[in-house]
């Protein structure tokens, strides 16, 4: 009755494991396999029992199975190694795998024990996003492409100018993947030192309305010091209540300038302003539009999401500038 209990939980422990677990003779020849090692393989375990293991390995690994079975038939400890295992449906497998000499039933057998490779899984896993990433990437190279070609010939039609500025307004949001965008430009009513919005996407009237500063980050910043500026959470900009900032914090970057912190005690207007489109977006990149160091505004995007801006970003931004410049231009 012991013996038997003790058989019955040996079973529960074997079927129990997550690993593949094989009872196999000293030649290959299967005579027990447990659930994970079955369903590893994709067979009832009536179609498992009998196999040799050499017949679930793929052909390139038998030579290699072969030597390990004969080096070890007559040695103990543990023998690991790696092959490339064949499933029912023919699909291939790495797994990592060790076997074990014990006597099973009085006789000689080993214990294979399997597990699936998770280095080379890992491994599979980057290779398959590095290359969808690299397709995405392709796919918006040769959408900015045709974008800018697209523009290019816009920009030289007899379009208006309002129509050009919004088509470059649109096709930057579109490309640059941002929820808004706009092109702001010296307030036309000769007030000194705002920008208004001449053109516009994705904006509510309210923000389009809305007049920004010169001088003042990100926008105003952008056009006065003719430099891209960025700022990656508009909520962090401004410091809580108890702490005093008596001058912006910058962030020197490649292709950037980076705001972190404005002084909200100094300016209550342009604090009010960051307030307002920061309860619409958190993220904004700003790029002046200029030519033969003459400004003309600056062109911004606006995203919902905090998020860094990389080079190759603001560098399409710019291009868009410098087109919306050679269109203000002419």
């Amino acid at each position: 009755m012991a013996h038997h209990e003790r058989d019955e939980g040996y079973r529960a422990i074997f079927e129990a494991s997550t690993d593949g677990l094989a009872i196999h003779t000293p030649d290959g020849l299967i005579v027990e396999a447990n659930r994970a090692f079955c369903r590893m393989h994709g067979y009832a375990r009536g179609d498992v029992i009998g196999r040799n293991l050499t017949e679930l390995v793929h052909a390139e690994f038998h030579r290699v199975l072969d030597q390990d079975l004969a080096s070890s038939t007559d040695s103990s400890g543990e023998f690991p190694t790696h092959c490339v295992n064949v499933r029912s449906d023919g699909t291939e497998f790495h797994v990592d795998l060790i076997r074990t000499n014990f006597q099973y039933h009085g006789r000689p057998h080993v214990l294979a024990v399997m597990r699936e490779s998770n280095d080379v899984l890992q491994a599979q896993e980057v290779l398959e996003r590095r290359v969808a990433e690299r397709t995405r990437e392709i796919e918006r190279q040769r959408n900015v492409a045709e974008g800018l070609r697209d523009l290019l010939a816009t920009v030289n039609s007899r379009t208006t100018l309002d129509e050009v500025l919004d088509y470059i307004v649109a096709q930057a949001v579109r490309l640059l993947g941002s929820d808004a965008g706009a092109i702001y430009v010296p307030d036309a009513a000769g007030t000194d030192g705002l920008l208004t919005a001449r053109a516009a996407q994705g904006l509510d009237a309210e923000d389009v309305a809305r007049k920004l500063h010169v001088g003042a980050p990100v926008t105003g910043l952008a056009f006065s010091a003719s430099r891209a500026v960025a700022a990656s959470d508009l909520l962090a900009l401004i410091p809580a209540e108890h702490e005093r900032i008596d001058q912006p914090e910058f962030q020197e970057r490649d292709s950037h300038l980076q705001v972190l912190r404005v002084p909200a005690h100094q300016d209550p207007r342009a604090t009010a302003g960051v307030w307002r489109i920061a309860s619409r977006y958190r993220a904004v990149l700003a790029v002046p539009i200029a030519a033969k160091d003459e400004g003309y505004g600056a062109l911004t995007l606006y995203y919902r999401e905090c998020r860094e801006f990389a080079a190759d970003e603001v560098r399409l931004a710019t291009a868009f500038a410098g087109q919306a410049a050679l269109a203000i231009e002419n």
